[in-house]
């Protein structure tokens, strides 16, 4: 099983503590797989489905983000727009030159 775990934990040195720390465990886990079944095949099956699975789930939560991004941008943005708007209302002219002692004008 060590024969499986020292190479596993070996690649993934470069990572994260918490990562290369969880491989000795993965990379156990895999060993005694491989140990019971007689075969790497498992192991390696495994091992791409859980990094598929995270990959997509990365993949999931980035898209998400992103959506929740475009929509407070376009809230806000819409929002903005509005306020501008109430100024030019409220003053009656576009010209920022003529927008002077706002203050007094809208509370």
């Amino acid at each position: 099983m060590l024969l499986q775990t020292v190479p596993f934990a070996i690649a993934h040195i470069s990572k994260p503590e918490v990562e290369t720390l969880s491989t000795i465990f993965g990379g156990f886990a895999f060993g005694w797989i491989a140990y019971r079944t007689k075969s790497f095949v498992w192991p390696f099956l495994i091992h791409w489905f859980i990094a598929t699975f995270i990959i997509i789930v990365a993949a999931a939560v980035g898209i998400a983000a992103s959506l929740y991004h475009l929509l407070n941008h376009a809230v806000f943005k819409g929002l903005l727009f509005l306020g501008a708007g109430g100024v030019v209302m409220a003053t009656g002219t576009r010209s920022l030159e003529d927008m002077g002692g706002l203050l007094k004008r809208m509370p």
